[in-house]
This record gives structure tokens, C-alpha cells and sequence, in this order.
């Protein structure tokens, strides 16, 4: 997008107005986005919490219950909760949707062959 042009006055007095009001301006676009990033920071924050939440009230199903219980976290949601070890439970599952080698065989490559 081009940069709005804003054409001169003649006098004085609008010139010096619309100098005030360009400033003003800029001075306020500066404080809406660090007010944005401040939100979305503290929104992301929430987020995680909410997720870490999630997680640890699946455990305690989990641990009441015995057996699986569903529906269960996603896998991001709890990589975003701060638990890193389910991206590492991931890659198994990831290289063989991508079909690289040591994949494990479904029935279709059976029929294939």
C-alpha cells in the first residue's frame, strides 16, 4: 500500500496543524501496537495455561480412571503446555505419514504388492 499523501497548506495555522495532527498520529499508532503485543503476550500466556490445564486434567482421568480416556489433549496443545516429550512421541508418527523408510506396513502396501 502507498504511503498516504497528505498536500501542504498555504497558511500557516494549517500547516501547523496538520503537523500536530500527524504526529499525533504516529504517537498513536506507536502505543496501539505495543498495547497489541502487550494483549496478544498476555492472551499467549493464557493459552498455554489453559492448555497446560487441559493435559494435567487428562493425567488425573487418566490415572482415576485407568484406561484411556478420550477426548484426549492434542498433540500442540501439549507441546504448548510445556511438555516436550510429546514432540519427541511425534516423529514416529510423522515420518510415517510422509512414508519414509521403516515405516510400518498398513494393509493397502499388502494389496499394492
Amino acid at each position: 500500500m502507498a504511503p498516504k499523501h497528505h498536500p501542504t497548506p498555504l497558511s500557516g495555522g494549517d500547516r501547523k496543524a496538520l503537523t500536530k495532527e500527524l504526529r499525533r498520529a504516529r504517537a498513536v499508532t506507536t502505543i496501539l501496537a505495543t498495547r497489541s503485543a502487550e494483549k496478544r503476550a498476555a492472551g499467549e500466556a493464557l493459552i498455554r495455561e489453559a492448555d497446560d490445564l487441559l493435559c494435567q486434567s487428562w493425567n488425573e482421568k487418566m490415572w482415576a480412571d485407568g484406561g484411556p480416556v478420550d477426548p484426549s489433549p492434542a498433540i500442540d496443545q501439549a507441546i504448548n503446555a510445556g511438555y516436550p516429550w510429546a514432540r519427541d512421541q511425534m516423529h514416529p508418527l510423522q515420518d510415517a505419514a510422509r512414508g519414509r523408510p521403516g515405516r510400518p506396513a498398513t494393509r493397502a502396501d499388502n494389496q499394492r504388492a
